[in-house]
């Protein structure tokens, strides 16, 4: 199997199953004699088989046969072999059923040398050129024209056949340097897929390495913080402590300062009480001179005029002026 049979055993399977066709047996293609009459054939087998439309003919082939080539085979273009056999497929032609067809498009197109056209029987032949009413020189010159119009058709089909071949051979090298554009390109996806790749395990290692020195640096910060948090409990048990110590400290202290204050004030009433004495003596000694110590209001701070006194020494002058050390309260009770 050639390249071309491949292909379309491809195209083929890609359509899928068709309902076969039944009473095509009504088109006789042994009547066909030119590319119009063949065409007209496949106008009927289109018809017999829906009827197709040259748009649902183009969507149940796949778009391997254009709308534009349907229509110019029906209206009696000459179309290519594959075209003819994707078209019979379509339509519902078995692949038995396609050999008539096959060789009526091969005696038309006069490219197979396996099939030939059928011989004009001799009734046909007389009846074609008018029998014995013609002569033998108008009957040369008919067959000559119909020769002459048989090698141009001839010519036209090789032209046609030679601009196909041009044309695949075109098309082959279009799809050649696609093909070499489409390997270019998909080696430079695979380049670019790798760079990807590659790039992409670089930042994947790059972003471990990140997280690593991250979980270092937060489990040193919690090992830092269980430090400060281990150091704050114990000096806070230390505070308590001194707090603790300050406030024996502080009850030592006061109950100190009471027995300080209560010693001093004792002493301090003797001083007083001395004092007083004293002052009480200086006094007896000041009148036994003739100075008398009582004012007009029987005060001794005045003389008999009652002018103060400013020379005496008096109890009150003796007396501290404020609390040495203690509470106020020691010099009231004092007092």
């Amino acid at each position: 199997m050639n390249h071309r049979e491949t292909r379309l055993q491809r195209i083929k399977h890609e359509i899928g199953p068709v309902s076969p066709l039944e009473d095509h047996a009504t088109i006789d293609l042994e009547a066909v004699h030119d590319a119009q009459q063949f065409g007209k054939c496949l106008h009927k087998l289109r018809n017999l088989a829906g009827p197709l439309s040259n748009r649902e003919i183009e969507r149940r082939g796949k778009k391997n046969i254009g709308r534009t080539k349907i229509g110019q085979a029906v209206d009696g273009e000459l179309p290519n072999r594959d075209f003819l056999e994707i078209f019979l497929h379509v339509c519902g032609i078995s692949h038995p059923e396609t050999q008539a067809w096959f060789s009526t498009w091969a005696r038309l197109s006069t490219g197979s040398i396996d099939e030939k056209p059928a011989e004009t029987p001799p009734n046909e032949f007389l009846r074609k050129y008018g029998g014995e009413t013609n002569s033998g020189s108008e009957i040369r010159q008919q067959a000559d024209a119909e020769l002459f119009e048989s090698r141009q058709r001839q010519e036209a089909v090789e032209e046609r056949r030679d601009a196909a071949e041009r044309r695949a051979s075109d098309l082959a090298e279009q799809l050649e340097r696609l093909h070499e554009t489409s390997l270019k390109r998909a080696q430079e996806a695979e380049d670019e897929r790798e760079k990807a790749l590659e790039r992409v395990v670089f930042l994947t290692r790059e972003l471990e390495r990140v997280q690593d020195a991250d979980a270092k640096r937060i489990r040193q910060i919690e090992e830092d913080r269980d430090v400060a948090l281990s150091r704050t409990q114990d000096m806070m048990s230390e505070l308590d402590v001194m707090h603790a110590k300050i406030g024996e400290l502080r009850g030592f202290l006061t109950n100190s300062t009471k027995e300080l204050g209560r010693e001093l004030g004792i002493e301090l009433d003797k001083v007083y009480r001395e004092l007083s004495r004293l002052g009480n003596q200086v006094a007896k000694i000041g009148e036994a001179r003739g100075y008398s110590t009582r004012g007009p209001a029987n005060d001794d701070t005045y003389d008999e005029w009652g002018h103060k006194r400013e020379n005496l020494f008096e109890a009150d002058d003796l007396r501290a002026p404020g609390p040495l050390i203690g509470p106020a309260s020691w010099h009231s009770r004092r007092e």
